[in-house]
């Protein structure tokens, strides 16, 4: 008789070290983090057989003249880009060959740009949030500020966790539970955004 296979585990994780392994929102945020600047902004400018158009935020990039890249037709995103509920992009490589295409993209909403993306400035007036100048959103101004303390916040207690890996989330501690409220509402924030 064949044995059942059983799934493959490298080593053992701890339960309380996956708890977000089912949370794509969260998958997408670690993904963004990890990726930025490579992000991409969806425009379907012309819908064809080869490809869509996504337009670059970065200015700065001399990857095409137009800065236009396309998903290339053997990704996996080129069958599901027409579904797209979000309109930004992350990617990993960029290759030009007849045109500039990617490969290995993942859709992402605003919120893990906002949150693990790059300096925040505030348009107050024309309700415009800019990260690092290239990528912008509209948005209103409380609301963007909310999300530059929170980002402040959170970038605060990933320094920290840096440099003592031992903090620990919660505990008596105040200093410990605002950490824990903090990473608590950012985890809400992001699931709420699908």
């Amino acid at each position: 008789l064949a044995q059942p296979k059983l799934p493959v585990q490298l080593c053992p994780i701890l339960p309380a070290y996956n708890r977000n392994a089912k949370s794509i929102p969260i998958i997408n945020s670690v993904i963004t983090a990890g990726l930025y600047p490579k992000i991409l902004h969806h425009k379907p400018l012309e819908r064809s057989m080869e490809s869509f158009h996504i337009s670059l935020n970065n200015t700065n990039s001399s990857s095409s003249a137009d800065n236009t890249v396309h998903v290339h037709p053997s990704s996996i995103n080129f069958q599901e880009i027409t579904n797209m509920r979000a309109e930004w992009l992350v990617y990993h490589t960029m290759v030009k060959s007849s045109k500039v295409f990617v490969w290995d993209s993942n859709v992402i909403s605003g919120y893990p740009i906002f949150l693990f993306g790059g300096g925040i400035e505030i348009e107050h007036m024309s309700k415009l949030v800019s990260i690092d100048g290239a990528v912008k959103f509209q948005c209103y101004p409380k609301s963007a500020v909310i999300f530059k303390r929170l980002r402040s916040e959170l970038d605060v207690l990933l320094k920290a966790k840096i440099h003592d890996p031992n903090i620990k989330r919660s505990n008596k501690n105040t200093t410990n539970n605002n950490n824990e409220v903090l990473l608590n509402s950012i985890y809400k924030l992001l699931e709420t955004e699908y």
